[in-house]
């Protein structure tokens, strides 16, 4: 509720820049962060009983919007989830660092943890989603990722842009097995996404992995449209082979 009504918020859209979501194994990945991190890029402590964070960023081009904004907020805090005691404002260089390290900590750990893995099984990668829903399906498409994830073990991390429905579900597989189950978990829920009204790709691209998962939103007339645009330029299909459509 909490997110909703900060996004919805009249008086926030025009400043409004970021809405991120930190789920509560990001959390437990942040303490470690804060266990063994360079001195040069600490993030603030975080308190063993918080169950998920939520970031947010404004952009005001002047002093009056800015504290605007930070007084509705501070009043939606302590309105929908009481928890103005667990709030951190950022309100100079240092601390705005700290929190831009706290942002993006998370993938960073979880790319380390990949790395650790893929030591004894070199085949396995990150399973990283960038699909986005229309806004009145993001209840839905979380509780779909919850279910599934605990349905099938699987050790993972939501975080990410949840102000405009798009949050990152990372599956760290432990094993070839749960790399195999997350592979065929992103693809139905790529096939559920696109029936919602969503998109597979709404940030990092299609690229060579997910080559499956544009097929899945435009068909394959879709597709074969684009291969058609793409030989106007690159006749051979030499320039990035095996990228969005097969090397073929």
């Amino acid at each position: 509720d909490f997110v909703k009504n900060i996004r919805t918020e009249l008086q926030l859209k025009p400043i409004l820049s970021a809405v991120e979501f930190f789920d509560s194994n990001c959390l437990e990945l942040l303490r470690r962060w804060s266990e063994t991190a360079s001195r040069s890029r600490p993030v603030p402590a975080i308190d063993t009983k918080w169950k998920c964070a939520v970031y947010l960023e404004l952009h005001a081009f002047n002093e009056t919007d800015a504290m605007n904004g930070v007084e509705l907020i501070d009043a939606e805090v302590n309105r929908s989830v009481k928890a103005g005691n667990d709030t951190w404002m950022a309100d100079n260089q240092s601390d705005m660092e700290m929190l831009k390290t706290l942002r993006h900590a998370v993938p960073e750990s979880v790319n380390l943890l990949i790395d650790e893995i893929k030591k004894r099984e070199p085949e396995i990668t990150k399973l990283g989603t960038d699909l986005a829903v229309p806004d009145d399906k993001l209840d839905e498409v979380i509780d779909l990722y919850c279910g599934d994830l605990t349905k099938y073990r699987l050790r993972h991390v939501i975080f990410g842009h949840i102000g405009n429905n798009h949050l990152h579900v990372n599956i760290i597989p432990e094993n070839m097995r749960d790399y195999q189950t997350g592979k065929e978990l992103y693809l139905q829920w790529a096939r559920t996404v696109v029936k919602m009204g969503g998109t597979v790709s709404a940030e990092h691209g299609i690229g060579k992995l997910k080559r499956a998962f544009l097929l899945e939103m435009y068909g394959e007339a879709g597709v074969q449209q684009m291969r058609k645009v793409k030989k106007i330029f690159d006749p051979y299909m030499l320039l990035n082979r095996g990228c969005l459509f097969d090397a073929g």
